[in-house]
């Protein structure tokens, strides 16, 4: 084997690894997403409750209960804003996590497919030096034949 085609060889494996890590660096970016997916939806459903639980409140409000009754209901709607704005601030990490895992695979790939592009330059130098190889041993076998062999 030719040294050229022991580089292409040797930067074909690298191209391999290097699309190999691209392609873990994507499917990490799929669970960010998925991350952020489930986070959006909690977010979701806090909020839809924050809502409910504020027309509950005004409509108890609205039916005299005792203030005691009205006190507990005004700090569980507290206690759910907050939680509610907790929720943001995990919709909001979640999507800073997918932006930067979109952005690390983004570079990934890239290199994937820089190394992917020199092993394919690689490869046709190979071959080309191979196809040379061959044409010169051709061209010498030619001039080896006696004049009276040949066609």
């Amino acid at each position: 084997m030719s040294k050229q085609a022991e580089r292409a060889a040797r930067i074909g494996r690298i191209a391999r690894i290097g699309d190999a890590v691209a392609k873990a660096s994507e499917a990490f970016v799929a669970q960010r997403r998925s991350d952020l997916d489930a986070q959006q939806q909690r977010l979701s459903v806090v909020e839809n409750y924050c809502r409910d639980y504020a027309r509950l409140t005004e409509d108890r409000e609205v039916a005299a209960q005792s203030v005691a009754v009205w006190r507990s209901y005004r700090e569980f709607s507290g206690w759910l804003s907050q939680m509610s704005v907790a929720q943001r601030h995990e919709v909001a990490q979640a999507q800073f996590l997918l932006e930067a895992a979109a952005d690390e695979a983004a570079q990934k790939r890239n290199f994937a497919k820089a190394l992917a592009k020199a092993a394919g330059r690689a490869e046709t130098a190979a071959r080309k030096e191979a196809d040379r190889a061959e044409q010169q041993a051709l061209d010498a076998l030619g001039r080896s034949i006696p004049p009276h062999l040949a066609l």
